[in-house]
Parts: structure tokens; C-alpha cells; sequence
């Protein structure tokens, strides 16, 4: 019996799939396998739109920052602090795109039977969920960059 709280290692997951749906039924592995990529490939697309709506209205801070240019005591730290979370935003993004959203076919895993080809999916997959949760802390640095940088400006009117 599993202890509650513990995730499995990838090889006891493994064994479970191979259990579960069969040690010689591909189509039904196949196709639990592509339902956790959509999740994860779902999931970073709305990140990818909060990075775009982020890198926005950061673009939109800093012009209106530059255009208006207003003098109060910590301008250019909170310029700094704009600067960061732009650089976060945009490095979210990147995480994003080249670390979840690229794309390689499942069949396309390498294996020699059917346990090495789940087992390097779910490497794969793992591989993937890193990415996205690097991605996940980048924008939330990015919004607390953000955030500071406009609390110091409004804290001068």
C-alpha cells in the first residue's frame, strides 16, 4: 500500500501505466500519455498569454514612465525594478515557448520495448512540467517586480 503524501518515482508511475492499461495495449497508453502533454501544453498557453498581457503592460509603464518622465525619490530604482520584471516577462515567455510548447511527437520517443518508450515520455513529460514551473516562478517574480515598482511610484504623489 502507497503512503498518502508521496508521489511515485518515475519508474513505480511507469509500472503503474503498464499495469493499469495493460503491458501490450499501446493505443490506450498513447492516449493517457498525449491527455497529460494537452494539460501541460493547455496550462503554458495561458501562461504564455499572462507573460503577453504582462510584457504589455509593462511596455505601457515604462513609455509612460520615459514620456512623462516625472522626478520623485526612488524613480530610478523603481526604473530598475520595471526593467527586472520586463526581463522576467520576456524570460517566462522564452522558458514557455522552447520548454513546454515545443513539440515532439510521442511516438517519436525513443525505447526498445513499451516500458523504455513510456519510461522516456514520462522523462519527457517531466522534463516539460520543470519548464512550465520555472516559467510559473519567473512571472510571479516578474509580477512582484512589477507591483514594487508601481507602489514606490504612487507612494510619491
Amino acid at each position: 500500500m502507497e503512503r498518502l503524501g508521496r508521489s511515485l518515482t518515475r519508474e513505480e508511475e511507469c509500472d503503474r501505466i503498464l499495469r493499469e492499461h495493460g503491458p501490450a495495449d499501446f493505443e490506450r497508453i498513447s492516449i493517457a500519455l498525449d491527455k497529460q502533454f494537452r494539460t501541460i501544453h493547455n496550462r503554458a498557453q495561458l501562461l504564455l498569454g499572462v507573460c503577453g498581457v504582462l510584457i504589455s503592460a509593462s511596455v505601457l509603464v515604462t513609455t509612460g514612465r520615459l514620456i512623462g518622465h516625472p522626478e520623485f525619490s526612488h524613480q530610478h530604482f523603481a526604473g530598475i525594478l520595471l526593467v527586472v520584471a520586463g526581463v522576467l516577462e520576456i524570460g517566462a515567455a522564452a522558458v514557455v515557448v522552447g520548454g513546454v510548447l515545443n513539440v515532439r511527437w510521442i511516438t517519436q520517443q525513443p525505447g526498445e520495448d513499451l516500458r523504455g518508450w513510456v519510461f522516456s515520455n514520462l522523462l519527457y513529460r517531466d522534463r516539460k512540467t520543470l519548464a512550465y514551473r520555472i516559467a510559473i516562478i519567473l512571472i510571479l517574480l516578474s509580477m512582484m517586480s512589477y507591483q514594487i515598482a508601481v507602489a514606490i511610484a504612487l507612494l510619491q504623489l
